[in-house]
């Protein structure tokens, strides 16, 4: 690996982190108004920012990544922050009332059609940070 190409894996391990983070704080948003919304944005940073990013760079669920959430610091590997993000939206997604809703959610993870409404709606200059 050269040295442009670690500059690029440190620079994707920030965004992971960062969409980590994003996940987890958009949860705990669901949680204190019960906007649905909420866990379909969860799910689209998932996607992008998580699952696709450990896809592409093959990082070990061993990594070990830094999140910042209520302005505090925590190191944790790459299975410790899926566990409190993408799980968390999973049990959430599974506690919904209506199952077009849990659908809805399943298919964003899934990049399935509604991945896609939603892509379409996210302004660039949020997508610019994730991706």
């Amino acid at each position: 690996m050269g040295l442009i190409d670690k500059f690029k894996e440190i620079g994707k391990f920030n965004k992971l982190s960062k969409a980590v983070a994003g996940v987890i704080e958009l949860i705990d948003e669901y949680e204190k108004t019960g906007d649905i919304d909420y866990l379909f944005t969860s799910a689209w940073l998932a996607r992008v920012g998580i699952f696709d990013i450990m896809d592409q760079y093959n990082f070990a669920p061993s990594s070990k990544i830094f999140i910042t959430t209520n302005n505090k610091i925590e190191r944790m590997t790459l299975n410790e922050a899926l566990h409190r993000s993408v799980w968390r939206l999973s049990i959430k997604a599974a506690s919904l009332v209506y199952d077009d809703d849990k659908d809805i959610v399943s298919d964003i993870l899934e990049r399935g059609k509604f991945f896609y409404q939603m892509d379409i709606n996210i302004p660039a200059n949020i997508k610019e940070k994730i991706l």
